[in-house]
């Protein structure tokens, strides 16, 4: 008779933990969301982001309502994370600088759906116009954001700028 490579207890507490692994392994790769962003219709999709979208570049909202668009921690431009009070900060200063502003959506350039949750990538060109009694600028920038929870409260966890177009001039 061949002695065993395992002691019988050291077999069940493998089975065991193997049971326990493939179990919370399991519940691990469920969805984050019951709703994934990949699921829905291509237009409906656009729509959805679209909304979003022009709903967070309306300048007529105040620095407060314009974090609430954020997610906690978002990873904000070059500042990496930060806080919502941040964003305020961040938001109250550049309407100083420029008290008239204007944006429009000029496009979406792709939205990539993450199949295992309702947040989305999306890649967008804004046109902007901003102002003050001393300047005047214009031009384009190109933005790239990681949307979460789209559907339900959705907030930007990721996002960032750079802009391709710009034309200065005192007023």
């Amino acid at each position: 008779m061949r002695p065993a490579l395992f002691p019988a207890s050291a077999v069940a507490v493998l089975i065991l933990g193997a049971a326990a692994a493939s179990a919370s392994a399991s519940a691990f790769a469920q969805p984050v969301s019951p709703m994934s962003a990949a699921a829905v219709p291509p237009a409906a999709l656009e729509q959805a982001v679209e909304t979003f979208l022009q709903q967070f570049i309306s300048p007529d909202k105040s620095p407060e309502a314009q974090a609430q668009f954020f997610a906690d921690g978002v990873d904000y431009y070059e500042f990496g994370p930060t806080t919502r009070n941040e964003i305020v900060r961040d938001v109250r200063h550049y309407s100083r600088r420029w008290p008239m502003r204007n944006y429009r959506l000029a496009r979406i350039d792709y939205i990539t759906p993450d199949p295992a949750s309702d947040s989305v990538f999306v890649s967008y060109v804004l046109e902007y116009e901003v102002s003050s009694s001393q300047r005047h600028a214009r031009g384009q920038a190109n933005y790239g954001a990681v949307i979460a929870n789209l559907h339900s409260e959705p907030k930007i966890e990721w996002i960032r700028e750079r802009v391709v177009g710009k034309r200065q001039a005192a007023e």
